[in-house]
């Protein structure tokens, strides 16, 4: 399999051979064009039966396909017959974005994880929702809950933003079973006072997520969870603020070029620590005040250990970057399962 050879042969030599540059351009070009490619790939599909119940919901298992994964609902039919719990489709615009320039994009091999600043492309909010209802229709998925990640087009005021969110939650009801409002960074600083979205967000009938940068509890969004306005708590996302002594050495000159040309947020394996801790920090808030807020783990699972440890604390989890290192090594019908699997490692 392409994909397979990808990962264990021509990534690491890659890596090995080229510079910075030539290395980012090559795979920039190569992701959005094999993406398709591959999601069109012949398998039966998979069911792994770890049914959870939330907000009235049934998911078939608590592993899940974190947003910018799948930005249109276009793969939606290959993970559903992955095994993916749910996915989480986005994130949507009120209006098309073609993202940044060349969307750049950088696998980092040897530390389980890649760089990128795509940008947000998104074909709009009504092209995203008519994917999700052409896959409802032709696949009648059961247990299978579809998420929405939504936010304001990065360049409109604050305003238009604002207001940009608001249409597509009110386009989004009865299409999706969820919203998650994509506030995490670099989409917002440390001050989550300035917390980027219209109170009136928070009253609409559909189950709210917030998707955070991982962070350590923030008072005023615990004051919304207490009052039951929020559903559910990602942490974390991309992260544009991480130690370079993280990656592996023959990665670190990758990464420092990317962060210092592009800029953008490291995503994988060495954020997994972190999160875990800003996790427990978020469970111990959460319960001081009663909230039944969910919490969700996303970041750096790439085997049974990271998603049993994020569980111990979350309801639900994610996959993103270990999601496709996984399918590399262990082909589409034991993806899923590699994560239920006692000692397994990618």
């Amino acid at each position: 399999m392409w994909i397979k050879l990808d990962y264990l042969i021509f990534r690491p030599v890659l890596a090995f051979l080229l510079p910075s540059s030539w290395l980012i351009a090559l795979y920039s070009w190569a992701r959005p064009r094999i993406l398709p490619w591959i999601a069109k790939t012949k398998f039966s599909a998979v069911v792994v039966d770890e049914p959870r119940t939330y907000w009235g919901q049934t998911f078939r298992n608590p592993l899940g396909v974190a947003a910018g994964f799948d930005k249109d609902g276009r793969l939606l039919p290959f993970l559903y017959r992955l095994g993916a719990g749910y996915v989480v489709v986005g994130t949507a615009l009120d209006k098309p974005h073609q993202g940044n320039p060349g969307v750049p994009w950088v696998p980092l091999t040897q530390s389980h994880a890649a760089i990128n600043r795509l940008g947000l492309p998104s074909p709009g909010i009504d092209q995203v929702l008519q994917n999700i209802q052409d896959f409802r229709r032709q696949y009648n998925p059961k247990d299978f809950p579809i998420g929405l990640s939504i936010m304001g087009h990065p360049l409109d005021d604050a305003d238009a933003k604002a207001q940009g969110m608001i249409i597509c939650m009110q386009k989004a009801q009865g299409f999706v079973d969820f919203i998650e409002l994509n506030q995490s960074c670099p989409n917002v600083g440390e001050n989550l006072d300035a917390l980027d979205v219209p109170a009136s967000c928070f009253e609409m009938d559909i189950p709210i997520v917030l998707k955070l940068q991982p962070m350590p509890p923030q008072q005023k969004i615990i004051d919304l969870c207490a009052q039951g306005k929020i559903s559910g708590i990602v942490v974390g996302n991309t992260q544009k603020d991480y130690d370079p002594s993280l990656l592996y050495a023959k990665d670190q000159r990758h990464a420092r070029y990317f962060q210092n040309k592009y800029g953008g947020g490291l995503s994988g394996y060495p954020l997994f620590e972190e999160n875990i801790n800003h996790i427990k920090q978020w469970h111990q808030a959460l319960q001081a005040v009663n909230a039944s807020t969910l919490l969700i783990g996303c970041g750096g699972i790439r085997s049974n250990r990271e998603y049993n440890t994020y569980m111990q604390t979350c309801g639900l989890t994610q996959l993103y970057t270990g999601l496709w290192e996984v399918y590399a090594h262990v082909g589409a019908r034991k993806t899923w399962a590699h994560f239920f699997v006692q000692d397994q490692n990618a």
